[in-house]
């Protein structure tokens, strides 16, 4: 994992330490920290990324961030230091007189001390022994928000779409790190933007892609392209620059449309019945090998069974429809061979038809 601790409350350079790639990186450390900073790594196997810091100075004291950030996701933690200085009492000694008979004072005391302001004035001096910088912070993250999407992007499975990902107020992201990322898959990276440099996930090849000249105005939308059954889901953008960070969540959705089913006569059974054929193309998605994709094969599966369920309860109306059309003519078969058997006892000259015979089947 990457472990980071820095000051929010400075303008310049705030990196404390840096743990990344399982090693301590600090070539942009403050200066005033060189060599007194320090994670334990045997600690880091049970989870503690907590940072020593030797030989304690007035100015550490403020916020500090405990950033901690794997491949899945990521989090930080805040910490106040408050420094206290406990030397000796201050010594005033008497200096000497001014051009205008004012006392000049001499302040000293054994200590980690900063002398801030000495008033010329007559017989009025201020002497600091401790100088205490507390309660003003400058954060960039509580002015800059990153901004997704409010519902989801829906998208055809095939074509290219466009994850919204900016920066509100807009502000260039060239110099910022940015990464795209599933946080609820293993292999979660997507695409990542960092040193100008772009670097894409092996699993989505070279179908992902930022527009470097949006990136100016803040805008680190990614593009998609030959969007795959599989690329639905969560997606989260996270853009950090090195005295703040926010994320966006943009959820998408792909839609699989393929020829609806074609249902034709294939003959008749033994009993007389219908033989139907239902035939659909499915809509295999594949790589750039012509293989298909194993993800999207149990979505493809799915959509077949649904057509399938379809042609079979298509099948059982007109096995009804056969059905009800045999009884019917079995009904007439018996009518007639009633009249036959009528016309066959009668008598020719008493023989009188009836006017009219209706059958209801």
């Amino acid at each position: 994992m990457r472990v980071e601790w820095f000051r929010p409350g400075l303008k310049d350079s705030q990196l404390v330490h840096l743990y990344d790639d399982h090693e301590d990186r600090n070539t942009e450390q403050i200066e005033s920290y060189r060599g007194r900073t320090e994670l334990i790594h045997q600690e880091l196997q049970t989870g503690n990324a907590s940072l020593k810091l030797l030989t304690v100075q007035v100015s550490d004291e403020g916020r500090y961030k405990c950033f901690i950030q794997s491949k899945s996701w990521y989090d930080d933690a805040i910490i106040n230091v408050k420094v206290e200085v406990d030397g000796r009492p201050p010594v005033i000694t008497v200096d000497g007189f001014d051009h205008s008979g004012g006392l000049r004072l001499q302040c000293e005391s054994e200590a980690n001390t900063e002398l801030k302001h000495q008033s010329p004035s007559k017989m009025k001096f201020i002497c600091l022994t401790l100088l205490i910088i507390s309660g003003i912070t400058d954060s960039r993250s509580e002015q800059y928000e990153v901004v997704g999407a409010a519902d989801p992007v829906f998208v055809v499975a095939g074509e290219d779409v466009i994850l919204p990902c900016s920066v509100k107020p807009n502000i260039s992201v060239v110099d910022m790190r940015v990464e795209w990322f599933r946080p609820d898959l293993k292999n979660s990276l997507v695409h990542l933007y960092e040193d100008h440099e772009d670097r894409n996930a092996e699993s989505y090849g070279e179908r992902t892609e930022l527009n470097h000249q949006e990136l100016q105005r803040g805008d680190a939308s990614l593009k998609l392209s030959s969007v795959r059954v599989s690329d639905e889901g969560r997606y989260k953008c996270f853009i950090q620059s090195k005295s703040w960070y926010d994320d966006a969540t943009v959820d998408v959705s792909v839609e699989a449309v393929g020829r609806p089913p074609v249902i034709t006569v294939d003959g008749f059974d033994d009993s007389g019945g219908l033989h139907l054929q239902c035939e659909s193309e499915e809509l295999d998605q594949l790589n750039n090998e012509d293989r298909i994709i194993e993800q999207e094969h149990d979505q493809l599966q799915k959509e077949k069974s649904r057509i399938q369920q379809e042609c079979d309860n298509l099948r059982n109306v007109m096995s009804r429809i056969q059905q009800e059309n045999d009884e019917c003519n079995r009904r007439i078969k018996q009518v007639l061979e009633q009249l036959e058997n009528e016309k066959s006892r009668i008598k020719p000259e008493n023989y009188q038809p009836q006017n009219e015979m209706r059958m209801f089947c």
